[in-house]
């Protein structure tokens, strides 16, 4: 098995939990330049942490704004499930759905 972690607004939690992580073009990717549908994941804990007190941090401020909650969530994966490296250390990726019953929620952020 491999475990991912994932951020995403405390609003989707309920619908994430009931139908899993559906790649797709938000406004946070649109304001990073991606352009293709995609579940973004981190390769471990501290890596998110890390994220979310420097880039991501400012990313989720300036995109959703400061009273917007987010929530952290911990993926794991069959070691056959496909995932892409990303284009930098910090970054994996999948094309797929990640079906709910690979998700946990981890916590408030």
């Amino acid at each position: 098995m491999k475990t991912y972690y994932h951020v995403t607004k405390t609003d989707h939690l309920n619908s994430i939990l009931r139908y899993g992580l559906i790649p797709f073009t938000g406004p946070l990717s649109r304001s990073c330049n991606e352009t293709e549908s995609r579940v973004y994941l981190f390769p471990d804990l501290q890596t998110m942490e890390t994220a979310l007190s420097s880039w991501l941090g400012k990313e989720l401020n300036d995109t959703y704004g400061p009273d917007t909650n987010f929530c952290s969530l911990k993926i794991t994966l069959p070691d056959n499930f496909p995932i892409t490296s990303g284009e930098v250390p910090y970054e994996a990726y999948s094309y797929n759905v990640i079906p709910p019953d690979y998700i946990m929620y981890l916590k408030e952020e």
